[in-house]
């Protein structure tokens, strides 16, 4: 099938790999998996035919005495592609709520917008720079990498879909991630079906916070725009309970 549907890269190869069905068969992978990358013809269609491939050399290799070689790396990038797909591992990004909260007070101060007006620029993102060098350090810093998500998931969906609020107390610390998100390129939330590459995360880490959390929850479920954030991710919210800081102020659970 590879010399075949890769004839032209096959025709690049070395005339000593005909001999070295390995390092051929590797060779292929690795064409396959540029033309992936770059959305080419010759791409995988899916992490499955990647993972049939390197099937494949296993099998080859345990029938022919190589069960040594077939347990080590190639064990551990089986597994890996099974779990992970294509991108290897998945990026959870967190930061803390003041300097969410901070950002966005920075970004609808820039557009001349108040705080009140979020629902709708979450709804519609207006258009502003990424540049990290026309914003304060931290909220410069925190836009690139809301930025760099959004090229992520662009490229390798389900590489980079986790943001992370921590120290979460209200409902509107995620619902300033979630303006910000937007602001980065990373949902679409006013369309007919909501896309969203994101889960938004709060992380309830403090004794009050962690008291407060049903309330918090039950104010985001009943938000209109928050319902179409869900909408655009099947329906599912991620929350998160800290204990280190909780237990510094009340103990362990016992």
């Amino acid at each position: 099938r590879d010399e075949h549907e890769l004839e032209a890269y096959a025709d690049t190869l070395s005339a000593g790999t005909r001999d070295e069905p390995y390092r051929r068969k590797l060779s292929f992978i690795w064409s396959r998996l540029g033309a992936t990358l770059d959305g080419e013809s010759t791409a995988y269609a899916s992490a499955d035919d990647l993972v049939a491939d390197l099937d494949v050399l296993d099998a080859s290799l345990r029938r022919h005495r190589g069960g040594a070689i077939a347990d080590g790396d190639l064990l551990r990038l089986r597994r890996q592609v099974r779990v992970f797909g294509f991108i290897g591992a998945r990026l959870d990004v967190r930061q803390h709520r003041a300097v969410i909260k901070s950002a966005a007070a920075e970004v609808f101060a820039r557009l001349g917008a108040t705080h009140d007006q979020r629902r709708m620029a979450t709804l519609r993102p207006p258009p502003i720079s990424l540049d990290a060098a026309r914003w304060s350090t931290e909220t410069g810093n925190l836009l690139s990498t809301l930025s760099a998500m959004a090229e992520s998931q662009r490229s390798a969906p389900g590489s980079a879909g986790t943001f992370i609020v921590s120290m979460t107390e209200t409902a509107d610390d995620v619902l300033d991630a979630l303006f910000l998100a937007g602001v980065a390129g990373l949902h679409q939330l006013e369309a007919d079906r909501p896309r969203s590459e994101v889960d938004i995360v709060p992380l309830f880490e403090r004794l009050d916070a962690l008291q407060q959390a049903p309330t918090a929850i039950d104010a985001l479920l009943s938000d209109p725009v928050y319902v179409r954030q869900l909408d655009g991710r099947g329906g599912v919210q991620e929350v998160m309970l800290g204990h280190s800081d909780s237990n510094k102020e009340v103990g362990y659970l016992c």
